[in-house]
């Protein structure tokens, strides 16, 4: 089966092609022509590479034309999307692009819901998933500290520290929002929740069936004041995954969503839903999941092979860094006088059984070519 993985300058597309190479995929990489680097281009599982146009109308029409080259062999090839604009894409044009190729994604009410924060939040509210307290304005029964957010701060193109703020007192509270609401209208004003951040990643099939599930947690993130993970480890919490099935269930989702908590263990609240492949998703190759087989399976129809409630399809208590991202968090808690955590991220990023998320001997020039990348991007 050939898999076109786009979005290829994500580091986690790398983990997608890898896994997929190495079980035996055809695998095209396609970027966008954006001037990105194409990470995924130097991986020696990609078989075809392919530069596609950066403009909107153009891609889906270059896209739709790669796919119908390859059923010229007799089978569909399943489209991969590594990224929220293909997937975006592939909502919106789902009844053209499924005659040529094979995918799994929401449509597109399901998709805004998700990714709109006061209208998931209430949904969730309404079949039990514990979330965080609500406050409206005047904001007059509101504890501190308080968190304010974008409803939707992706579609802004926001980093994820910039997408929200936290407030200590009222003033501070509505300077944040005055500042939010000219970003976008009625931004969230939530109780802060403390606690370690969790996420429960799902597959769903084309008939809105749960195919696979991974939790992780975070360990560290870079920059430390909010962002990707640096550091996560593999977990398995079932009610955590039990509520994030029921929520996606209720959002008749198909595709791949991660829903996110904070808290502990046992007692949690809904943050959001991460709509598309995740950040830390090479977590899921360093703890020998099947998720990226399975999406592809998934794809071509084929039924799951296990109830994904039933425990963790994969080793819980496997941790993945990645390795220049846990040195900044080493030297940034080294400015902020906090040795301890200075020295958790360098023990981390010096430690041979903490496996990498790019990283690999064994697909070295991907690796160099991502060290080059974020060294530029660091300076």
């Amino acid at each position: 089966m050939t898999v076109i993985v786009t979005d290829i300058k994500y580091r986690s597309s790398l983990a997608i092609i890898r896994d997929l190479g190495e079980a035996g995929y055809d695998i095209t990489g396609a970027r966008r022509d954006d001037g990105s680097p194409p990470l995924g281009l130097y991986s020696k599982h990609v078989s075809r590479r392919v530069t596609l146009p950066n403009e909107e109308e153009e891609y889906l029409d270059a896209l739709f034309a790669l796919c119908a080259e390859s059923c010229k062999s007799g089978e569909k090839p399943v489209i991969f999307p590594a990224g929220a604009s293909t997937l975006s894409l592939l909502a919106k044009n789902a009844d053209r692009l499924s005659f040529v190729a094979g995918f799994c994604v929401p449509d597109v009410s399901s998709l805004e819901l998700a990714g709109d924060k006061r209208r998931l939040l209430k949904l969730a509210a309404s079949i039990g998933i514990p979330c965080p307290g609500q406050y409206s304005p005047p904001f007059d029964d509101a504890c501190f500290p308080a968190v304010v957010k974008l409803r939707c701060g992706e579609e802004l193109g926001l980093k994820p520290a910039e997408r929200y703020a936290l407030a200590g007192g009222m003033e501070t509270l509505r300077e944040h929002y005055a500042r939010f609401e000219k970003l976008q209208s009625a931004p969230l004003v939530q109780e802060y929740v403390a606690g370690d951040g969790y996420g429960v990643s799902c597959l769903f099939s084309q008939k809105g069936e749960p195919v696979d599930i991974f939790c992780h947690k975070r360990i560290r993130e870079y920059p430390v004041t909010g962002g990707p993970s640096s550091c996560c480890e593999a977990v398995w919490n079932k009610n955590m995954a039990e509520d994030a099935v029921r929520l996606l269930r209720a959002l008749n989702w198909r595709g791949i969503a991660m829903v996110e908590f904070k808290g502990t263990e046992k007692d949690y609240r809904l943050m959001e839903i991460n709509p598309r492949v995740w950040g830390s998703y090479p977590l899921t190759r360093a703890a020998k999941s099947r998720f990226s087989m399975n999406y592809a399976l998934a794809c071509a129809g084929e039924e799951p092979s296990r109830d994904p409630l039933s425990g963790p399809g994969y080793t819980p208590g496997v941790r993945m860094k990645f390795f220049l991202q846990e040195a900044a968090c080493a030297a940034e808690y080294l400015k902020r006088r906090r040795p301890l955590a200075s020295l958790r991220a360098l023990g981390s990023a010096v430690n041979p059984f903490v496996r990498d998320g790019v990283l690999e001997m064994s697909d070295c020039r991907a690796s160099l070519e991502y060290i080059k990348a974020t060294i530029r991007r660091l300076k």
